[in-house]
């Protein structure tokens, strides 16, 4: 693997943005040329994907005309191999690539050794889970509805998947009825539940007697977050200025958020193109997507967040100097924190340096200026399957090309993203004074038996109240024996002395877990209740929460009690 410190941006924009932008690091995957084991080698990169951890998928072509999965190095699938269900099948292509953050996909696959009304399904990893020609169990649909086939999914970190599917249901008209479904898993990824959250002929609030005539199809036209809320563009039966919507349904019930002829948030312009444009929802509740606006032509295309425009055709931005954007890709993402992720090109007359992609106004790659190991990237794919993010937006894997036309996927690495947090009830002299004087070093706790300089609690990771934005971690250093990590509402007003140590936190306590440590060190999640914080400690978005560790220290340096504490954090939750 090459890895590189990302050099970007040209003209005035490098000045101006080097004090903003973090170190970041860009690493080449895989790359044209690459072994793909019995497939051959690699001659182009077709999709991808990665998680909060920084595990990556990469979809590659070879020269066999086999395609082959990577999974963080190694080859994880290819087209040809055996699936253990259905009998007799095996993988004759890929479909959308999923992962989300246990590292696990929810996809499909098309089977060959299979008659052509079986030959589809969707599987978890290699495991199937559902096939073409299945009888559906969603109550929504008529008995005896099936499925037709499978045009891609989504995947969350609760155990849904959200699948486009075609089915036949016995009582609307026609074969090839579209419908999206979200299907609930359990931990063994054993199907529990179908339920169909819209379908040809459904129909949606503000439409009248209008009815669904088609969803969008493509990845880019549907997307579901890890609470299950969902985003999908649906034509409706009436005139065709009017006729799509873009709807957003978080389970109570679909509500449009954009339509075509109705008012879009620049002012005097009515929404004229919402069909055939990306869109994404965060685990954050963030809601993005690109439409076409009617006027002019030379602005008329917008990326807009939770309702409000972020660049527009026509404008421009620092980070490209004195351009301005002629286009955008038909990729846009959006992380936990409702930072987004989008593909623009600008009219710089030098073509070899006029695109890029960005996070919010902020410039993270540009072509024909961006290296890696010393090499060019002289092209960044703007098509759909051309660049995912982490649901933390720490990690960007994209597909490029380096100088001398080799293909690549890139990963780029933004740094660890963190929840801000605040120090409180500090043993290191700066506050009131530890039981016995047992100062303990700078930013620490009093000081224990074993740890003359007292131990520390620090956080890391995002508190956001959600499966999938909640990937914060407490760790305490320099405890000799098992420690309670413990939450609280609100502060004494003052450090009580407990044990060798103060106490802080003590308003509405709630346990989150013992853990052990080793070497001095243990982290929450972990030991026998691994939770995810916000789980166990019931925090929700908006609250502020305080944080201790309560932890053993034998023999006690100054009292009975053979105890002592970490010093505090207090964190406000909400991505």
């Amino acid at each position: 693997m090459i890895y590189i410190r990302a050099q970007a941006l040209s003209y005035c924009a490098l000045v101006a943005l080097s004090a903003a932008l973090p170190a970041q690091v860009i690493t080449v995957l895989v790359k044209d040329g690459d072994s793909a084991g019995a497939a051959g080698i690699v001659t182009a990169i077709d999709n991808l994907a990665v998680n909060s951890s920084g595990t990556w998928l990469v979809e590659t072509s070879t020269n066999s005309g086999l395609s082959t999965m990577f999974k963080n190095g190694p080859v994880f699938l290819q087209e040809g191999d055996a699936l253990p269900l259905p009998l007799g099948s095996s993988i004759s292509s890929f479909d959308d690539i999923t992962i989300n953050e246990a590292g696990t996909s929810g996809w499909n696959f098309f089977l060959s050794g299979l008659t052509t009304d079986t030959d589809s399904g969707i599987f978890v990893n290699s495991t199937l889970l559902l096939q073409e020609s299945d009888v559906s169990i969603a109550p929504q649909f008529s008995a005896g509805t099936v499925y037709r086939g499978f045009f891609g999914t989504k995947w969350n970190d609760s155990g849904q998947l959200l699948v486009m599917a075609t089915v036949d249901d016995p009582a609307i008209a026609g074969t090839t009825d579209r419908a999206l479904v979200r299907l609930q898993l359990d931990p063994a990824f054993a199907l529990v539940s179908e339920t169909v959250l819209v379908k040809k002929g459904d129909n949606l609030p503000g439409f009248g007697m209008e009815t669904l005539a088609e969803l969008e199809t493509a990845p880019y036209g549907y997307a579901m977050n890890s609470s299950g809320a969902v985003l999908y563009l649906a034509d409706m039966t009436g005139a065709a200025t009017s006729d799509v919507a873009l709807v957003h349904d978080d389970g109570t019930g679909p509500v449009i958020i954009a339509r075509e002829g109705s008012a879009s948030p620049v002012a005097g312009r009515n929404y004229e193109i919402v069909d055939s444009r990306p869109v994404d929802i965060s685990n954050g509740g963030h809601i993005v997507y690109r439409a076409n606006l009617d006027g002019a032509t030379t602005d008329d295309e917008v990326i807009i967040v939770d309702g409000a425009v972020l660049v527009q055709e026509g404008s421009g931005l620092p980070a490209i100097g004195g351009f301005t954007f002629t286009a955008f890709g038909t990729v846009v993402r959006a992380d936990a924190s409702g930072n987004v992720f989008w593909w623009g090109d600008w009219n710089d007359p030098d073509t070899t340096r006029d695109t890029g992609l960005f996070v919010n106004h902020e410039l993270l790659v540009q072509e024909g200026v961006t290296t890696a190991g010393g090499i060019v990237i002289e092209f960044v794919a703007s098509v759909q399957d051309s660049f995912w993010i982490s649901a933390d937006g720490r990690y960007v894997i994209f597909e490029g090309r380096l100088t001398g036309g080799i293909d690549a996927a890139f990963l780029l690495d933004r740094g660890p993203i963190t929840t801000p947090s605040t120090p409180f009830c500090l043993g290191d002299g700066t506050g009131a004074p530890c039981p016995c004087a047992n100062t303990g070093a700078a930013g620490h706790g009093c000081g224990s038996s074993a740890f003359a300089g007292g131990a520390i609690l620090s956080a890391t990771g995002i508190a956001g109240a959600s499966l999938g934005t909640d990937t914060l971690v407490l760790t305490a250093t320099d405890i000799p024996g098992p420690g309670l990590f413990f939450q609280s509402n609100t502060l004494a007003a003052s450090p009580i002395n407990f044990g060798d140590g103060h106490l802080c936190a003590t308003g509405g306590i709630i346990r989150l877990g013992v853990v052990f440590p080793s070497s001095g060190v243990a982290s929450y999640p972990g030991g026998l209740t691994p939770n995810p914080i916000h789980v166990q400690g019931g925090a929700t978005n908006g609250q502020t929460k305080h944080y201790q560790c309560w932890y053993r220290s034998v023999p006690g340096l100054c009292t009975a009690n053979n105890y002592d504490l970490t010093q505090g954090l207090t964190l406000v939750w909400g991505p």
